[in-house]
């Protein structure tokens, strides 16, 4: 229910998820994903690139901006989240190309 809740509901009970993740009560890939969400509402980047938008444009699903996207691999794998190339082509059929290391 929190992960579709209005952003201010989401907040409020961010601290409560991230308290029960730390005692292995709620899995850290769903508190990864919440805190995806309310970066992305804010207008910030989001941190394990499990949010998607539909480019009015194109009429294609794309990645929100990732912070730090070149290292997301490693971020995801540490919440158990897999490879976001994986991810995108299994759910969405979206080719995803890493950017390169600089």
């Amino acid at each position: 229910i929190v992960q579709h809740a209005e952003l201010d509901y989401q907040k409020k009970y961010l601290p409560l998820i991230k308290e029960a993740a730390t005692q292995k009560e709620a899995r850290r890939s769903d508190l990864a994903m919440l805190e995806d969400r309310i970066l992305t509402r804010e207008g910030k980047k989001q941190v394990y690139g499990t949010q998607l938008r539909l480019n009015q444009t194109t009429q294609r699903m794309e990645l929100y901006p990732i912070e730090d996207e070149e290292n997301v691999n490693a971020r995801r794998a540490e919440v158990g989240l897999e490879p976001l190339a994986d991810y995108l082509k299994r759910v969405f059929g979206i080719d995803y190309a890493p950017p390169k290391k600089n």
